[in-house]
């Protein structure tokens, strides 16, 4: 599965935001793709070493076979990871997306991220969804503007995520997304479902941003 990057806020969008939180979205964005790419190497370097031990195998050897195969759980504990890293990193810019989001939408200030924010746990999430991942609204006079169509985004968005976190209450231990050092020595990968949550978070974060700084961007049609 190949991870997607979302675009971050560009610069003629959100302008109207206080500059540290603009700064927030676009630094929790750039830091998700980043995590993505990291992962989608790791991934390709997975497959590489597993058809690596599969033809080590076919020849036989004990010396490259026994290489193989460690090199294989290697690759296979590092995009664990990695996938770790990535739930982490799109939780934290799904949680502060839609903060911001919700202060603007009741027509508050939003504030700059702090402390906890960005310490937040993916277990944090999927313990409070409701409180944490609150249904938006901006307040908009007409449906045919380019922010109704992205009210819309949002909340597909959310309502993909929502039903990605109640299989996860539902299933695993929900702090195994916590530590990537949690992971590291796992002999059998299950991250289909892990890279579902995280997904489903990162679209929901960069589709949120993107509401954000359509409500708060130059444009005259947008005030």
């Amino acid at each position: 599965m190949s991870v997607p990057t979302h675009e971050v806020l560009p610069t003629d969008c959100g302008i109207r935001l206080p500059s540290q939180v603009r700064a927030a979205l676009v630094s929790l964005g750039s830091a998700c793709n980043l995590a993505a790419l990291a992962l989608n190497q790791a991934t390709l370097g997975e497959i590489t070493a597993t058809v690596a031990s599969e033809g080590a195998h076919a020849r036989g050897g004990d010396v490259e076979v026994s290489t193989a195969d460690m090199l294989a759980v290697s690759a296979l504990s590092y995009v664990d990871q990695l996938t770790v890293v990535y739930t982490i990193i799109t939780a934290r810019y799904a949680a502060y997306a839609a903060a911001t989001a919700f202060a603007i939408a009741a027509d508050c200030e939003p504030a700059a991220p702090g402390a906890e924010q960005l310490s937040l746990l993916p277990s944090h999430l999927l313990r409070e969804p409701e409180a944490l991942l609150p249904s938006i609204g901006f307040a908009q006079d007409t449906a045919s503007t380019p922010l109704a169509e992205q009210q819309d985004h949002v909340a597909q968005a959310r309502q993909d995520l929502m039903q990605i976190i109640k299989r996860h209450l539902d299933g695993s231990p929900i702090s195994q997304y916590d530590d990537p050092a949690a992971v590291a020595r796992r002999l059998h990968q299950s991250t289909d479902l892990s890279l579902m949550f995280a997904t489903a978070l990162h679209n929901y974060a960069g589709t949120t941003a993107w509401a954000i700084g359509v409500f708060t961007g130059p444009s005259p049609e947008y005030d």
